[in-house]
């Protein structure tokens, strides 16, 4: 990152007059954009942005401006910078993809605006060029000359021989973001651990949490030492894997070096398997969850073999064992969701969004009270400057005044019109929410063991991601404030097919990029722009708490045809709505939510999933394309229920831990939220 800040820095000397190079005058702050040479718009893209400072020390905030919606949007992030050198912030930012022109400036806490530069895409004379945005939205990232991107990105196809369409980019370890957020586009992630020693720990931290959230990682370990272990975050199934020493493998007849690797029986219950052996049979490539994400460890260099057409290794260590897309967080069966997830995703995305915003808010739409007022406002006006006026100031024989009475008038029917649709608003102020959720949880039903619920056992943060989107009805001008249980990223939810943006006007806060991931890891709204009988959306994705467990027992009588859930935990008034288990390949649809457990039975239509139309249908549908999140994860799902976890699917009604938004006036709440819990089962009975 030094380096191409030092680049940046002399061209824009260099550029300021020709054949010399001038130094400033006053502070300067520039960005650096995206993820390499690619700049995927249309989500999170990561900007680094310096602010040089001259012999005084300088601190306060950078604010980056671009419009949204007709309406400015900002983020702000805090620096601080020593004199003669520069301060790098980090900051990520969800541009919209016809993003045109972008404002940086640095705001000094006591002098105000002290630097400023304008990014566009058709520069004038002052300002700088803006790079182009690409609308793709998948990336493979290579961190390591030995693989370059481009060999793995021709190597990836999907289950069905199909090719992706992705973009290949190299960077150096200086040029990993510090936050998960920036990862949102890449779809895999190449790295050498032997040759980031060095790297920012945040960054490996990112990564890590980027892995798990659903990020797919390939790790090449065939080097000598212990760093392939820094990048494998701390879970029981991770820490049951050992890559052994530097040793002669036998490949197809050839000598190569290569670390055997042995995955242990917690490994192998939450569902890593050997995708690569050598002659000996001993393992050199394995595949597995972190956590949500999909891990290829890789003990051996697989370039040297690449020409030999009958072992393609590289395409083997790539994408070839996840699904391409098209299978969703719930199936989509109807004409309606397979027309609004053609060729256009991102349209269909947002849309199903908006039919789950329908289904959720309770809000009234406004009477015809203020319909009737804003026909009167005119109406009124153009009667007292007319026959009122005229006989009015007749009466009083004082007509030369009518040029003063009119601004009269005018400012009487001004503040009617401001005052009196705050008194007639539609209704209350009303929030509704819908989130989709995928948890890691143990059994509780069986015993604490070295076993398959060990490998349940992850950290909070690792093991429950969410997204969801919110709507709030503005019954009146009184603005909302966001109460938010995790660091979450929030954006506008744009409509996509017209480029409105639902919220704009909007200014958000991202936290300094000191120790730790946390920091950085937040993107949350300052304000909430209020406008009476407006609504404003919302969406936002990060960690999910685990707020409540799960008992699962199989009855061994029914043929394990039927299982028993008791959860614990949730809060008073949560109602689940709908549920559904898959264990070994067979569907298990809950019989009747009101009782107390639970209770599955297979071939049961009882309340299950289906599309029907209906409130629970419409939120279904439109938590199944929330956010990509939800589909990368399918993979480490998948994984570990081959290896015999059960997946339970939950529609919870007032579920626990949602975003709250407040304001001082009367409000209503409701909330939906999908969960996808992965819970072990006790293995097979000899």
């Amino acid at each position: 990152m030094n380096r191409v800040l030092l680049a940046l820095v002399l061209a824009l000397a260099a550029c300021a007059a020709p054949g010399q190079v001038e130094v400033p005058d006053e502070p300067t702050v520039f960005a650096d954009f995206g993820f390499g040479s690619a700049i995927v718009a249309g989500g999170w893209v990561p900007i680094t942005v310096a602010v040089q400072a001259l012999d005084e020390p300088l601190s306060g905030y950078v604010e980056l401006s671009f419009i949204a919606g007709g309406e400015r949007v900002d983020h702000v992030a805090p620096f601080a910078a020593a004199p003669q050198s520069s301060a790098l912030v980090p900051m990520t930012v969800h541009l919209p993809w016809w993003t045109d022109t972008i404002t940086l400036g640095a705001v000094d806490e006591k002098q105000g605006r002290v630097a400023n530069i304008t990014y566009k895409s058709n520069p004038g004379p002052t300002d700088a060029r803006l790079p182009a945005l690409t609308r793709s939205a998948r990336l493979v990232v290579s961190v390591t000359p030995r693989l370059p991107a481009g060999l793995v990105a021709d190597a990836v196809k999907t289950p069905e021989g199909k090719g992706l369409d992705l973009t290949p980019v190299n960077v150096t370890a200086d040029r990993l973001p510090p936050n998960r957020l920036a990862y949102e586009s890449v779809e895999l992630l190449v790295v050498d651990p032997a040759n980031l020693a060095g790297a920012d720990p945040r960054s490996i931290e990112a990564i890590l949490r980027w892995t798990a959230s659903g990020g797919r990682l390939l790790i090449l370990a065939d080097r000598p030492g212990s760093e392939w272990s820094r990048w494998l975050a701390a879970t029981p199934a991770t820490a049951d894997i050992d890559v052994g020493t530097l040793t002669e493998l036998d490949l197809a007849g050839n000598a190569l070096s290569g670390r055997p690797i042995e995955l242990g029986r917690i490994a192998a219950a939450a569902g890593w398997t050997s995708l690569a052996t050598d002659n000996a049979g001993r393992t050199i490539a394995a595949r597995g969850p972190l956590a949500f994400g999909w891990l290829t460890l890789a003990s051996y260099d697989p370039l040297v073999f690449e020409q030999d057409e009958d072992q393609p290794h590289i395409e083997r260590l790539a994408l070839n064992d996840a699904d391409d897309g098209e299978e969703l967080l719930v199936s989509m069966t109807s004409t309606f969701g397979r027309y609004y997830l053609g060729e256009d995703r991102a349209v269909g995305k947002d849309w199903l969004i908006y039919q789950t915003i329908d289904a959720v808010a309770t809000s009234d739409p406004p009477g015809s009270g203020g319909f009737v007022l804003i026909a009167a406002v005119p109406l009124a006006l153009a009667v007292l400057l007319g026959p009122i006026d005229f006989f009015l100031l007749g009466r009083l024989r004082r007509r030369q005044l009518a040029w003063f009475s009119a601004f009269v008038w005018i400012a009487l029917v001004g503040g009617v019109a401001l005052v009196v649709p705050r008194l007639l608003q539609a209704s209350s102020s009303d929030i509704g929410t819908v989130a989709a959720s995928d948890l890691i949880l143990p059994n509780l039903a069986m015993q604490r063991d070295a076993g398959p619920n060990t490998a349940a056992e992850i950290q909070p943060t690792l093991a429950g991601w969410s997204a969801g989107a919110s709507v709030l009805f503005h019954g009146s001008q009184t603005p909302f404030t966001l109460e938010s249980p995790e660091p979450h990223a929030w954006r506008p939810l744009d409509s996509g097919n017209t480029g409105l943006a639902a919220l704009s006007g909007a200014l958000f806060r991202q936290s300094p990029a000191g120790p730790g991931l946390a920091a950085a890891a937040a993107v949350e709204p300052v304000r909430i722009p209020a406008r009476v009988w407006s609504l404003a959306t919302m969406h936002n994705h990060g960690p999910a708490s685990q707020t409540f467990g799960v008992a699962l027992t199989a009855n061994d009588d029914a043929a394990q045809t039927e299982f028993t859930l008791q959860l614990t935990g949730l809060p008073e008034g949560a109602i689940v709505r709908a549920g559904r288990i898959t264990h070994e390949g067979r569907e298990h649809t809950l019989v009747d939510a009101s009782q107390t457990p639970l209770r599955f039975a297979f071939g049961t239509r009882g309340d299950g999933f289906d599309f029907e139309g209906d409130v629970s249908g419409s939120i279904q549908a439109a938590l199944a394309v929330l956010a990509g999140e939800p589909r990368r994860r399918n993979a480490a799902i998948n994984a570990m229920i081959d290896a015999g976890w059960a997946r339970i699917d939950l529609l919870i009604e007032n579920p626990p831990a949602l975003p709250t938004f407040t304001t001082t006036d009367p409000s209503a709440q409701t909330g939906y939220a999908l969960y996808r819990v992965l819970t072990p089962m006790p293995e097979p009975r000899p």
